[in-house]
Order: C-alpha cells, then sequence, then structure tokens
C-alpha cells in the first residue's frame, strides 16, 4: 500500500514538475512580448494583440523562405570542394530504425528526425508507420508546419500508386524497401489505383491508414490555413491521395474504417475541392 501511494505521488509531482514548467515558458514568452511591444512603441491594442499570441508558434509559406544550404566541415574534399560522393554522409547519419530508435516524444524532435533519418520516402513512411496516426495527432495538435505536411502528403504518394512513377511522386518507394523491413509496417504495399480496378485488400488497408494519418493530423490548429500554404507538389498529392480514398470507400464501403461522410469532411478539411491542378 505504501508503494502504491509513493507511485502515486511521483506520478503526481511529475505531472506538476512538466505544468510548472510549461507555465514558465508561456510566461517567458508572454514577458518576451511585452518587451517587444514596448520596444517597438506600439498602441494598446498592438500591445494586448502581441501578448495574447505570444505562445504561439508563426506560420510562413515555405516558398516565401529562403533556403541557404550549409554543408557541415567534413562533407568536403581536401581541396575545398563539396565531395560528390555521398558515401561519408550515409556513414555518420543513421536513418531511423523503428526497432532501435524510440519514437519522437515532441513535435520538434520528429521534425528533426524526419529531416535528418528520412531520407527517402521509405524511410519516411517507416517514421509515420511507427508513430501511429493517434501518436501523430497528439504531437502536433497545437500547430503543423505548411513544409511538414507538404512533405508527409508526398511521403504518403506512393501508397497511392508506387508503380506509376509519375513526376513529383516518389514512386516505387515501398517496393524498394527490404521485404523483413516492410513486414513490420501495419500497411501493405499499395497495388497500382487505376480507374475501374478493383481494389485489393492491401489497397484497402493502404487507404485506411492514409485515411487514419490525414484525419489525425487534421485536428491540428489552424489546420485551414496550414492547407493553403502546402506547395504545389502537395497540392496535387492530396489530389491523388482523395481519388484514391474515395475510390476505396465506393468499391469497399463495407470493409473500409471510414464513411462517405468522414471521407468528405476530410476532402473539405484538405481544401481538394478548390485545388486547381
Amino acid at each position: 500500500m505504501t508503494s502504491a501511494a509513493a507511485g502515486l505521488g511521483s506520478s503526481k509531482a511529475s505531472k506538476e514538475l512538466q505544468s510548472a514548467l510549461q507555465d514558465d515558458i508561456e510566461r517567458q514568452a508572454v514577458d518576451a512580448a511585452k518587451k517587444r511591444a514596448v520596444g517597438q512603441h506600439v498602441d494598446y491594442d498592438t500591445f494586448k494583440n502581441m501578448v495574447a499570441v505570444a505562445h504561439l508558434r508563426p506560420l510562413q509559406d515555405p516558398s516565401l523562405t529562403q533556403t541557404v544550404s550549409h554543408a557541415p566541415a567534413w562533407r568536403f574534399a581536401p581541396n575545398g570542394l563539396l565531395a560528390k560522393s555521398a558515401d561519408s554522409l550515409t556513414l555518420r547519419i543513421a536513418t531511423f530504425d523503428p526497432q532501435k530508435s524510440p519514437v519522437p516524444s515532441t513535435s520538434d524532435e520528429f521534425i528533426r528526425v524526419w529531416n535528418r533519418q528520412c531520407p527517402t520516402s521509405a524511410d519516411k513512411l517507416r517514421l509515420l508507420s511507427s508513430c501511429g496516426p493517434d501518436h501523430m495527432s497528439k504531437l502536433f495538435r497545437a500547430a503543423l508546419p505548411a513544409d511538414l505536411l507538404s512533405s508527409i502528403l508526398i511521403a504518403l504518394c506512393p501508397l497511392h500508386n508506387p508503380a506509376s512513377g509519375s513526376p513529383g511522386e516518389p514512386a516505387g518507394a515501398l517496393s524498394n524497401m527490404p521485404k523483413q523491413e516492410s513486414a513490420d509496417m501495419p500497411f501493405a504495399q499499395a497495388e497500382g489505383v487505376m480507374p475501374g480496378s478493383v481494389l485489393s485488400a492491401e489497397s484497402c488497408s493502404n487507404a485506411d491508414f492514409i485515411f487514419d494519418m490525414l484525419h489525425g493530423l487534421s485536428g491540428a490548429g489552424r489546420f485551414a490555413l496550414t492547407v493553403r500554404l502546402i506547395n504545389q507538389s502537395a497540392r496535387k498529392a492530396a489530389i491523388k491521395l482523395s481519388c484514391t480514398l474515395q475510390q476505396a470507400q465506393n468499391v469497399h464501403s463495407g470493409t473500409i474504417s471510414y464513411s462517405a461522410d468522414q471521407l468528405h469532411q476530410l476532402q473539405r478539411d484538405l481544401d481538394v475541392y478548390n485545388i486547381n491542378s
């Protein structure tokens, strides 16, 4: 009884400490916003608005962001030029392995693993599979960066039709994975999704995974604004994925986990009706 009470007290203390840390972070953000507003000599309404949104992260259109590539020192050859071979990069940066690497516990950690340890579409799908739709919705409950949503939509495209090889689509990412690695994923390799074709059980499993993942991410804060900031390749990917989900629902409505109304709501959230391909 004493041990159970001690464990309960420890869990309560841990939650209180985490809450206190979050409150301290928000307090520092509000304090910094107040000082910034005073330094800019703004009026009271602007001051109040700056303080009210001090805890939010800014969203920015990725196309407006100027990216500058800074290669690390070990990527340069003795003559001072960038090495043509990527072997050294492969040796130093390990790809994400769900059996050895822990699942990211924060949004910042997920973004770091996504950008650094998932260079291929297969690696990105493996990370999404390891996290799962429920965990992803918890990670990005506050906000989802537009560039990350764009890359997730493009990474899910091999499940739409991995053999298509369409421009801008990372085709064949799942078929190129080792059999022992692809067997660990909760969804099977997608077969070609063509108009009028009969979807297999594997394709239906892929459709369920795509819907659950996008449905979980659609609950992120300011998702409607984020969708408007995705790039053109991601917009085309959203249309392809929407068509895949629609066809799976039409052909196998009895085995698909989502209903037609749920699919239509997701399509409205992704704004696919207003996307011009």
